[in-house]
């Protein structure tokens, strides 16, 4: 195998390290390269160190990168510190998982070869891998000193660059490598991605599609326009681009769910069901992107009025991945909603301990809490709004319910209620059915039973005869008379 092939191989997977039309220059096989002349190997000894590079090679491109650095090993004891073997055992170190150990072999490789610019793009990896990317990026911009005006290097450059959070460099990057090769669609795609980070989809959008004229069958392509097309809104675009995604690979689950995400925005549930439906069959996503999109499937179920599906999904999304706090919500209203006040109460505070719980389900916790015996959990659930009430009337009604209806003397304050809940409907809820509804149940509890027949006259102009809200608001109307005749 020859030298040339031998590194073309171990760059194979280096985006960038392939410069010029025909590849990293070759090693010379003399003069000067800067550093001390080492022993020379006999002919004999310099055939089996040519052999090991060959083996460590080939071994490197199956995917046996531990069994690389053993072959290249050899090589180094046999042949001394030959930049080639140093530089093709510090790929095998990287592709094996260990930048560190990749680092000295490679940065020893450019010692003895300074104008390796192979070496330079391997070293910006293994720095990446590790951690130090301001390093990675360093060691880019040495290999563009020695090939300058390299579209691929550049390329390389715009995503260490962006990485490292210098957005207005990486894009000049990408910029400069689109005008000198505007054929080159791994730039494009970089600048996809970093018009997508930055909150620019139109010119992602032009990035995207820039790229597909030039590689339409690019799955990743479709999938990234269509993820920038549903941030500009527009999901029917966006729907015929993750099928275009998903018939170029129709094993891949990420696409799947993407698809029934798109389809449940659009609202049609049966479609969105059979996608999500056909993303968990695969059995490949790893435990917590199963968990969200088993969360999602349980979402369109219960949508859907299969409520004993939903539960299945949210179990299932819990099973995969027990602080998925969303699938405890959701799992604990589904079973409040059934009557299984235990296993509510449970769910309910599985969410609220992980501290991503709404409003709405925190009074719905309370007021189990507060059923069940549990004050200080009631307490707790009465803190949180009072907390979080200050700058959301939402937040504020949902207090407002707690302090009238839960029992505990700590939490219940019926007059602060009322107050609570007069303001609310003089303002930002003054034409909400359920506002004026709970007011008059807070003056009820309080005894003003004229004052809360004024409120339920309110309500019952906001709502639509015969709906459940206004057949619950004519049994309070009639409560307050009943109490008013009876007083």
């Amino acid at each position: 195998m020859s030298r040339s092939l031998l590194i073309a191989v171990a760059c194979g997977a280096i985006a960038g390290c392939a410069v010029g039309s025909n590849g990293p220059a070759l090693r010379p096989e003399g003069g000067d390269s800067g550093a001390p002349e080492a022993a020379q190997p006999s002919l004999e000894q310099g055939l089996e160190v040519l052999s090991l590079l060959s083996q460590g090679a080939e071994a490197l491109a199956t995917g046996d990168p531990r069994g690389a650095v053993g072959y290249l090993d050899e090589a180094l004891a046999l042949g001394g510190e030959e930049p080639t073997a140093l530089f093709l055992r510090g790929v095998a170190h990287l592709e094996a998982g260990d930048p560190d150990a990749a680092q000295p072999d490679l940065l020893r490789a450019i010692e003895l070869k300074p104008d390796d610019v192979a070496a330079y793009c391997a070293l910006a990896r293994a720095r990446r891998a590790g951690g130090d990317i301001d390093g990675a990026v360093d060691a880019v911009e040495a290999a563009i000193e020695i090939v300058p005006g390299d579209s691929r290097l550049l390329t390389l450059q715009g995503h260490m660059l962006l990485e490292a959070g210098d957005v207005e460099q990486a894009e000049e990057a990408l910029h400069e490598a689109v005008r000198l090769d505007p054929a080159n669609v791994e730039s494009l795609r970089a600048l996809g991605i970093l018009y997508t980070d930055t909150g620019d989809p139109e010119a992602a959008e032009r990035a995207w599609r820039d790229a597909l004229k030039l590689e339409p069958e690019d799955v990743l392509l479709h999938a990234g326009l269509a993820n920038t097309l549903r941030d500009l809104g527009r999901d029917e675009d966006a729907l015929g681009s993750y099928l275009s995604a998903t018939q170029l690979e129709p094993g891949n689950p990420v696409h799947l769910a993407n698809l029934g995400s798109t389809y449940f925005r659009l609202d049609r549930l049966p479609e969105a069901r059979d996608a999500y439906e056909g993303a968990l069959a695969l059995e490949v996503l790893p435990p917590l992107s199963h968990g969200f999109v088993a969360l999602n499937f349980g979402v369109v179920l219960e949508r859907m009025g299969d409520d004993q599906g939903a539960i299945d999904a949210y179990r299932e999304a819990i099973a995969n991945d027990e602080d998925r706090a969303e699938a405890h919500e959701a799992l604990g209203m589904l079973l409040l909603d059934q009557g299984d006040d235990e296993k509510a109460f449970t769910h309910l505070g599985a969410a609220f301990d992980l501290e991503l719980v709404s409003p709405e389900a925190v009074v719905h916790l309370g007021l189990l809490a507060d059923r069940l015996g549990t004050p200080e959990r009631a307490r707790q659930c009465a803190g949180l709004l009072e907390a979080w009430a200050e700058t959301d009337a939402a937040v504020a009604y949902r207090r407002a319910q707690l302090l009238a209806r839960c029992q505990d003397p700590e939490v219940h304050d019926g007059p602060l209620a009322v107050e609570i809940l007069q303001e609310l409907v003089a303002g930002p809820l003054q034409s909400s059915a359920a506002a004026w509804n709970m007011l008059a149940e807070a003056l009820a509890g309080e005894g003003r039973y004229d004052d809360a027949l004024h409120a339920t006259d309110r309500a019952l102009e906001l709502v639509e005869p015969g709906e459940p809200a206004w057949h619950r608001t004519r049994d309070l109307r009639e409560h307050c008379l009943t109490s008013l005749v009876g007083g």
